[in-house]
């Protein structure tokens, strides 16, 4: 018997880089899942292009 997503090739990939986006720092930072936090408020600058994001 599989267990549930074992066929699903998502789950068998890690990324190695995740970039969180907000306007938080301490939430930012307690998230264990990503790599890099950018501080960004996107309701004054909606266009972002910094380039730790791509």
């Amino acid at each position: 018997m599989l267990l549930p997503g074992a066929c699903n090739p998502a789950f068998l990939v890690w990324p190695s880089r995740v970039v969180g986006l907000g306007l938080n720092r301490n939430e930012l930072e307690s998230n264990p899942s990503l790599t890099e936090a950018v501080i960004h408020d996107l309701n004054r600058e909606p266009m972002q292009t910094n380039p730790r994001l791509f």
